[in-house]
């Protein structure tokens, strides 16, 4: 049986227990004498919930600051309640530590889903004038970067010219698209903002026909038509380039311009970006009475080539999925 200390209003001290059959037993100096049971008491946390206190039968209002003791013995009048509120209440380094973490959130989620909208929004509202320097610069970097000039005749390049024109004379373009040719190490195309797109003669070597080429083409103006580079290497330079953009700052146009190339390079496009330029492409072969399955069998040549370990063929190595695209192309077809 365990003894707690009470004292009454002038701090008188005294002791009290509970005994093993459930009644309480109070001592003073005249000894020890039966009470009641803990329900018949009335009994309640003080204000500042620092003790309890009791009115006892025969013996007056006495308080103490035995808590746990007497949370146990007073369990049906939920004594803790308030205190146990207070003991939920944070410290002041739990607290910071719940901002910061609120904050690493909030940023993230800025990230994760502020940053592609930012830079979606971003990305459409480039001046003409500045994607066409951005071209420009674009392809001189490519051209320091091993890309030479084509090797093609000017025939077979006029020939491309005029299929690339029979695909995009009726689009609506911002600005005048153009086909350009490079000889690489490898089969590649890409798009470049500005109205550019880029062929290597190592890709129109795997062709067989104007379809396949023209194929490719609706691919990549299906990249320039959603503005897909722009967005991507805005997401991939992070939440200071698209506000340093939105604010005017050069440095940011400055890094865009130099991440350009290798992106390109590298066709380092979402799987969302890819079949959105996929499906784009489909529907503007059909228009000019082309079946989408000749994006497909461009598709299964570049599987081939990257099963023969061509050097660098980071076309297909770099489009994620290519046996979901090429079934695309075929249900297209349908």
């Amino acid at each position: 049986m365990k003894w707690i200390q009470v004292s009454d209003a002038h701090g008188t001290p005294y002791e009290l227990a509970l005994s093993p059959d459930g009644v309480l037993r109070f001592a003073d100096a005249t000894g020890v004498r039966e009470l009641c049971a803990p329900k018949d008491v009335n009994a309640q946390l003080s204000s500042n919930r620092k003790f309890v206190e009791m009115e006892l039968p025969g013996v007056g209002w006495v308080r103490s600051d035995e808590l746990l003791v007497l949370d146990a013995w007073f369990a049906h009048l939920d004594l803790s309640g308030n205190r146990r509120a207070d003991a939920k209440r944070m410290s002041p380094g739990k607290l910071v530590a719940v901002i910061f973490g609120t904050l690493l959130l909030a940023l993230g989620l800025v990230i994760w889903l502020g940053v592609p909208w930012l830079a979606n929004s971003l990305a459409r509202s480039v001046p003409s004038e500045w994607e066409a320097s951005l071209a420009e610069g674009t392809l001189q970097s490519l051209e320091e970067s091993g890309f030479s000039a084509s090797k093609l005749s000017a025939e077979r390049q006029a020939h491309y010219r005029e299929q690339f024109a029979r695909l995009t004379e009726n689009l609506d373009y911002d600005v005048p698209l153009r086909l350009e040719f490079r000889s690489w190490e490898a089969p590649n195309a890409f798009a470049v903002p500005g109205g550019l797109v880029l062929i290597t003669d190592q890709m129109l070597e795997l062709m067989d026909n104007d379809e396949e080429f023209l194929a490719v083409m609706a691919h990549e103006v299906g990249h320039l038509e959603h503005r897909h580079s722009l967005r991507s290497v805005l997401q991939q330079g992070g939440l200071w380039l698209v506000i340093s953009l939105i604010f005017g700052d050069t440095s940011g146009l400055a890094s865009v311009a130099q991440a350009m190339p290798a992106f390109l390079i590298d066709s380092a496009y979402s799987r969302g970006f890819e079949s959105e330029a996929d499906q784009y492409a489909f529907q503007q072969l059909k228009a000019i009475g082309i079946s989408p399955k000749h994006f497909g069998n461009v598709m299964r040549k570049l599987k081939e080539a990257s099963g023969k370990e061509l050097a660098g063929t980071k076309y297909f190595s770099s489009h994620p999925a290519t046996d979901d695209r090429i079934e695309a192309a075929e249900d297209a077809a349908r």
